[in-house]
């Protein structure tokens, strides 16, 4: 009687791991499906505005890196630099307007994207910035119009430093630079060695982007997953790419910017969580011609939050540039 309910015991067990197993490979099999739902909804989606703005989409190799990039419009070329961990796409907000007036140049940065991979020691500011100035004589644009966003402003920045007589104008949004207050990231990571810019599963994507954004655009639920399945997945690459940026000796930034000349417009939301907004004001004092404009209950993001808000200084200054 003993060894008959041993039996069963096991038989029992054996079933409910049959069963959990089951289960899991279940959810596994729905998460799939729900990924490449998500991805195939995501790039119809880009394909729209694309042709809506009248983008094409291109690539061109740099130095052994290929550089997948958005054109088109006519006039005056302006170069659109994305963040961290982000892609061309993020300047859908703004692409068709930009492009009605300019020829609009979006591309992924090395690293980034749809980009070729990059050693780490060539995810640093200086090695962006230059790599671009190399693109865009790969593309035989002596000088552009630069915006950048977050990482893209420390490029845009870094590219004026290196070459101001190829920048007409500068407009950095939510731009790294030299560090004046703590930003919230960094004090997470300090105190707490932990980087909220990159996630381990989909309940800290949503968290990264509840502190990106102060107004967060809506967007599916399958349209989400598939964004944080793409972030986890470059997770490594993002780590190493991160912790090569922000070396103090890679990050690049010297601690007088009043030689700079270039027409900049400095952009900054006022409830930024990863660059502090003493950070722009900053750069904005110390830059010999340039315009602060702060978004009060803005995050990182015034591109997707608030585009509105800064366009028209925007269309100012490259109308006089």
């Amino acid at each position: 009687m003993q060894r008959a309910s041993i039996v069963a015991m096991v038989c029992a067990l054996k079933a409910l791991a049959v069963g959990a197993q089951a289960q899991e490979t279940a959810m596994s099999l729905a998460y799939r499906l729900e990924v490449s739902a998500g991805r195939r909804t995501y790039h119809t989606i880009q394909t729209l505005f694309r042709k809506a703005a009248g983008l094409c989409l291109h690539a061109i190799e740099v130095d052994g890196v290929e550089i997948p990039y958005c054109q088109g419009g006519v006039g005056a070329p302006v170069v659109l630099l994305h963040g961290f961990a982000d892609n061309k796409e993020t300047w859908m907000p703004v692409g068709a307007q930009i492009a009605r007036r300019h020829t609009l140049i979006a591309p992924d940065l090395p690293g980034y994207g749809a980009a070729g991979s990059i050693a780490p020691d060539q995810a640093t500011l200086p090695a962006l910035a230059q790599q671009t100035l190399t693109f865009l004589d790969r593309l035989g644009r002596r000088r552009v119009h630069l915006v950048g966003s977050s990482m893209g402003g420390g490029v845009a920045l870094m590219m004026a430093l290196l070459a101001p007589e190829r920048v007409r104008s500068l407009t950095l949004l939510g731009s790294m630079g030299p560090e004046v207050v703590v930003s919230e990231l960094k004090r997470r990571i300090v105190e707490r060695d932990e980087n909220f810019l990159l996630p381990t599963n989909h309940s800290e994507w949503e968290e990264m982007m509840d502190l990106i954004f102060s107004r967060r655009p809506v967007m599916p639920r399958q349209i989400r997953v598939y964004m944080a399945h793409r972030h986890i997945a470059a997770r490594e690459i993002y780590m190493r790419q991160f912790d090569a940026m922000i070396e103090p000796e890679n990050y690049g930034f010297p601690t007088d910017l009043s030689g700079l000349k270039v027409p900049t417009l400095v952009v900054h939301g006022t409830e930024d969580n990863l660059v502090h907004f003493e950070t722009g004001r900053l750069i904005a004092a110390e830059l010999d011609n340039a315009e602060l404009m702060m978004l009060p209950g803005v995050g990182h993001a015034p591109h997707w939050e608030a585009p509105g808000a800064w366009m028209k200084a925007w269309r100012r200054l490259t109308s006089r540039t």
